[in-house]
């Protein structure tokens, strides 16, 4: 004869061992998924900055280039225009421009179309230096004697030019020196 040793609970105490092996998996799963939006909505958020701000230097770069007068030594600033939007001019534009004074400039405009839509800032700043083998700015390049050396920074943001103290502002910057 043989003798039956009773088993209550060992099926109980397994289905709670499954059960928390799969809600660790989940939980595990969610948390993985929840921080890869996080990380999206960030390269995204950095993604439009860094448009924003190379949109900044190719405005500045493209008006002195294409019209050799708007930024000379010595001369008036005149309105610069680009994304459809005057730029409101930030450092005296109605004063002639002294070798190395910085001239900035901003525009709010918008990005995209439809539902992916959204309005930016963009600072930009250029600074014209005549040639005296000097230092431009925090760059290590120098401007030889007897030229015209230009440095231009733009700075690109997220968000629209009123909401740049906001949580969740990415600002983004570019320097060109030719």
């Amino acid at each position: 004869m043989k003798k039956h040793i009773q088993q209550k609970g060992f099926m109980l105490l397994l289905s709670i061992l499954v059960s928390s092996l799969a809600l660790a998996i989940g939980a595990t799963v969610l948390h993985i998924t929840l921080k890869q939006l996080q990380l999206a909505g960030i390269s995204k958020s950095s993604e439009i900055s860094i448009h924003a701000a190379d949109a900044g230097i190719e405005c500045l770069r493209y008006w002195d280039i294409s019209d050799d007068t708007k930024f000379n030594i010595n001369e008036n600033v005149t309105n610069t225009s680009c994304f459809g939007k005057t730029a409101s001019e930030e450092s005296g534009a109605s004063s002639p421009i002294g070798s190395g004074d910085e001239q900035r400039y901003k525009w709010e405009w918008t990005s995209g179309t439809g539902l992916n839509a959204q309005t930016v800032c963009t600072n930009a700043s250029i600074y014209k230096i005549a040639g005296e083998d000097k230092k431009m700015l925090d760059t290590n390049k120098v401007c030889k004697a007897g030229y015209t050396c230009t440095v231009i920074k733009s700075r690109g943001y997220n968000k629209k030019c009123s909401s740049l103290s906001e949580t969740g502002t990415v600002e983004r910057e570019f320097t060109i020196v030719y």
